[in-house]
């Protein structure tokens, strides 16, 4: 994909919503899966809705909710889903020279949409556009990307874990 110079903001999130469409059907059956099982495991579509759209983190919710079904102490499956998710903090080195430049509030939301197809799919342009005239406007990009995942991902878990539920 080329970026044509200058692009706005809303250019950049736009081009990084459009990138994931199609890696959305990737997202859909793990969301419902993930949605379900957490319903199975809490017993209430409420309550793993909630969980499904505050654990952006397929894997780390799956491995946790197993712990949960055993039993398990709510520290260990806090330091499971840590663990499972750790891949996240190389992603964040390789993406902290890119969003150095923002405030806290925006490194924090940008940091609770960094999973893998995020980082996939906004790394290339990241990259590419360093130390251009749109480097200061690139985090739009992954911002637009992340939006789109979590959308989807919270959409399929409340599907998910109303059909779990029932």
């Amino acid at each position: 994909m080329t970026l044509s110079l200058p692009t706005s903001p809303r250019q950049f999130f736009v081009a990084g919503a459009r990138v994931q469409v199609l890696n959305l059907a990737s997202v859909i059956p793990f969301g419902l899966a993930a949605g379900a099982f957490t319903a199975n495991a809490f017993h209430s579509a409420a309550q793993a809705a909630s969980l499904h759209a505050l654990m952006f983190a397929g894997r780390g919710q799956m491995v946790a909710m197993q712990l949960y079904q055993e039993g398990a102490p709510l520290a260990f499956l806090l330091l499971a889903a840590l663990v499972v998710n750790l891949r996240n903090m190389m992603y964040g080195a390789a993406l902290a020279r890119h969003f150095g430049h923002l405030s806290w509030p925006w490194r924090l939301v940008l940091a609770f949409l960094l999973v893998d197809l995020v980082y996939a799919m906004s790394i290339g342009v990241l990259e590419r556009e360093a130390g251009t005239l749109n480097a200061a406007a690139c985090h739009y990009y992954y911002l637009g990307s992340g939006v789109t995942v979590f959308l989807c991902w919270s959409l399929a878990g409340v599907a998910g874990a109303a059909l779990g539920a029932s």
